[in-house]
């Protein structure tokens, strides 16, 4: 493992439990998972294995099947009731096609035979963690996204947090901004907002938030969680969740105000940073 806190970008470490009637295999795999930077705990029985649940909270659990008291099966069923978050990777030296099924609809996320190399397992684990925060985030993203849906229909987002001294008609290059109808007058050339050629089109009550921000902050680099914050109200989101919410606004921008929103001028993306107003 190269560096698992670095690989899945968090600062704190994973709790492994490993569970095996053979307390030579628990006490090899728990100093090896501490050497790889995990912190782990074993167990060498399934009720044992459930005991330690209740006390304290683990990411991944490296359970056996075939054990006395109460087999991995059994322990499988309790914990996707109990515990449904927890990822469990089977590793056994009894392996079977009908024990490698059950496992998986059990809930097992792996499975792997003894004897495995703990590189092998380690890599097993880190895809567990790593499948289990892809579906945290995309969890919180839809709660993000449901409370956004929300402050719309509550139309909570208003003109007024964007800047509250801003004018009703204000000018940025070729935009001609009227926030107050939503209607932008693209101008061409030497045109005014009073000559016929201009092309006006209507934005939604979000569209004309995000573009006023940005444009006056023109020239800026503006950051898609600044967007979200400043110009939308939702604080504390990561740009990853700042992005998803912002981009398609964006899109939808460029596709109306855009000459060639395959190419676009007035909004360019910045890699990795965010979006430039330029008019």
């Amino acid at each position: 493992m190269g560096n698992l806190e670095a690989d899945l970008h968090l600062d704190r470490k994973y709790r492994i439990l490993v569970v095996d009637d053979e307390e030579s295999n628990c006490i090899v795999f728990v100093r090896a998972l501490q050497l790889l930077g995990y912190e782990a705990e074993s167990a060498v029985n399934g009720r044992l294995a459930l005991e330690r649940l209740k006390k304290a909270k683990f990411d991944v659990m490296l359970l056996d099947l075939k054990m006395p008291e109460m087999d991995g099966e059994t322990v499988l069923a309790n914990i996707r009731t109990l515990y449904p978050e927890l990822g469990v990777i089977v590793l056994t030296a009894h392996a079977t096609l009908e024990s490698a099924i059950g496992a998986v609809k059990a809930g097992a996320v792996d499975y792997l035979l003894k004897p495995q190399r703990i590189a092998d397992i380690d890599a097993t684990i880190q895809r567990a963690l790593k499948r289990r925060e892809a579906s945290h985030q995309k969890e919180r993203l839809v709660k993000v996204m449901e409370q956004a849906l929300s402050a719309l229909k509550e139309e909570n987002i208003s003109i007024d947090r964007v800047e509250p001294a801003a004018p009703k008609i204000m000018q940025r290059g070729c935009l001609v901004l009227d926030i107050e109808q939503r209607i932008v007058t693209i101008l061409s050339g030497e045109n005014d907002p009073f000559d016929p050629q201009p092309r006006k089109v209507e934005l939604t009550e979000v569209q004309i938030v995000i573009l006023v921000y940005l444009a006056n902050h023109a020239q800026k680099v503006v950051s898609s969680s600044e967007i979200a914050a400043r110009a939308l109200g939702y604080n504390g989101l990561s740009e990853f969740e700042a992005e998803r919410i912002v981009r398609p606004h964006i899109l939808r921008l460029r596709r109306k105000l855009e000459s060639d929103p395959q190419h676009p001028q007035l909004i360019r993306s910045i890699r990795g940073k965010g979006y430039c107003f330029s008019a």
